[in-house]
């Protein structure tokens, strides 16, 4: 559309125009990223061949020889010589004086 104003006539024209501009938009993308924290521990278990023994008890009679001393009790006589003394008796006559302290007791009545 045009439109002219007087005196100069100067004429304008009015066009329309579609302009297009970028516009920056976040796009959320997943990542990976290793957060530290703690080691949880993984198990590798692998199938491993083992030989055990299997011990087994027999009962087995065993002789055996040993040397034993025997004692026996048997009665031997033995002598000894032995004075055997001999006493006497002998009676003599003795006498002796004695001195007794005894306290007086009083009586109360």
């Amino acid at each position: 559309s045009t439109s002219c104003q007087a005196p100069t006539q100067q004429c304008c024209r009015i066009t329309q125009e579609r302009v297009c501009q970028q516009v920056p938009v976040r796009v959320p993308v997943p990542v990976n990223i290793t957060m530290p924290g703690r080691r949880i521990p993984k198990r590798k278990c692998k199938t491993v061949e083992v030989e055990s023994p299997v011990c087994r008890n027999y009962p087995e009679t065993v002789e055996e020889e040993k040397t034993v001393d025997k004692c026996e009790m048997e009665k031997k006589e033995q002598c000894v010589t032995f004075e055997m003394p001999s006493f006497s008796i002998v009676k003599q006559q003795r006498s002796e004086q004695v001195d007794l302290r005894i306290r007086n007791a009083r009586s109360q009545s």
